[in-house]
């Protein structure tokens, strides 16, 4: 009888030891699959594993103050927000156009603000854009495509900093030395990546290339016109800008295809 007892204390033992072993291996799990299914393969060339190369994924948040179907009606909310100083951005998507506010990468910033809009814009929520990781490779014969790789990682960073900063200049404790660094690293990054773009002449990396060329040019042209604005004190066309390089990121990703 205490035999039995002892070896049912003992399988109990070792249930309790494995139970949250075999819950972390699930949920790493779910997480590998669920990061896997976000990934685009966006280059490939003459590569094994040991050369590949990741940007990560990441969630735009944004209010969301409508979603219509009619342009002219868009162009009336915009207004009103324009008029409002209150920064936008309209992406057409699932045949309607939706119009977002304020937006960051960080959702407890977005919190802080939503509670403010919804005084105006009573159906506002929070609206979450994924926006996809993709995967490089590439042999050490294409060492070029190190500098790409550097540079997109680096855009992500400082994207992350300018949404840091366009926080701290809504609730007024902003360091305007910061926003000059941002614009200067920004500037410089993507100088970078459009010189590095030219080193591409691999056909089965035709589909990368030419979509990061479209987007440097945009992104360039922006950051001129961020110089522009800052130069006069317009901070709220520096901030929709913002916007507009975001979302700038987010069509440039969703435009490239997996190759095998």
């Amino acid at each position: 009888m205490n035999k039995r007892r002892k070896q049912k204390r003992l399988v109990v033992f070792v249930l309790f030891l494995l139970i949250p072993v075999l819950a972390s291996f699930s949920s790493k799990l779910i997480f590998y699959q669920l990061s896997k299914d976000k990934l685009i393969k966006a280059v490939k060339i003459e590569s094994d594993d040991k050369n590949s190369r990741f940007i990560d994924s990441f969630t735009i948040y944004s209010i969301q103050v409508g979603s219509l179907k009619d342009y002219g009606k868009v162009d009336l909310v915009k207004k009103d927000l324009d008029e409002n100083l209150i920064p936008n951005y309209v992406l057409k998507k699932d045949n309607a156009y939706k119009i977002y506010s304020y937006t960051f990468l960080d959702e407890n910033c977005i919190r802080n603000l939503l509670s403010g809009v919804k005084e105006n814009y009573t159906d506002a929520f929070i609206s979450k854009i994924k926006v996809s990781g993709i995967k490089l490779e590439y042999t050490d014969k294409y060492f070029y495509m190190d500098d790409i790789y550097r540079e997109l990682k680096l855009m992500n960073e400082n994207m992350k900093r300018e949404s840091k900063f366009w926080y701290e200049y809504t609730i007024g404790t902003f360091k305007r030395e910061n926003y000059i660094s941002i614009i200067n690293e920004k500037k410089k990054i993507v100088d970078s990546l459009t010189k590095n773009i030219q080193n591409i002449q691999y056909e089965n990396a035709e589909n990368f290339k030419n979509n990061l060329k479209e987007f440097c040019e945009k992104y360039a042209n922006s950051v001129k016109e961020i110089e522009e604005n800052f130069e006069k004190g317009n901070m709220y066309s520096c901030e929709k800008l913002f916007l507009s390089g975001l979302f700038d990121y987010y069509n440039f990703i969703n435009k490239l295809k997996t190759v095998n």
